[in-house]
């Protein structure tokens, strides 16, 4: 998985983001707002039922380009 550096950025209404990577403290963050944005939509990503599997799958994925960023 390909790694972001660091990126500060101005959105057109003024508020300032930084984009980067995710890292093994943002797992938790990343399965709460999958969650939510899965419930928000008609059409979502997973089952209802693989949510809980797909939040390990995440933060494998996390773990994994953390230990290994070329990968």
């Amino acid at each position: 998985m390909a790694r972001l550096h660091a990126k500060d950025l101005r959105l057109k209404d003024g508020r300032s983001i930084t984009l980067r990577s995710a890292e093994p403290p943002d797992v938790e963050a990343v399965c709460a707002l999958t969650a939510s944005v899965t419930t928000e939509l008609a059409y979502t990503l997973f089952e209802p039922d693989e949510l809980g599997h797909a939040s390990v799958r995440i933060g494998k994925r996390v773990r994994d380009a953390v230990d290994d960023p070329d990968e």
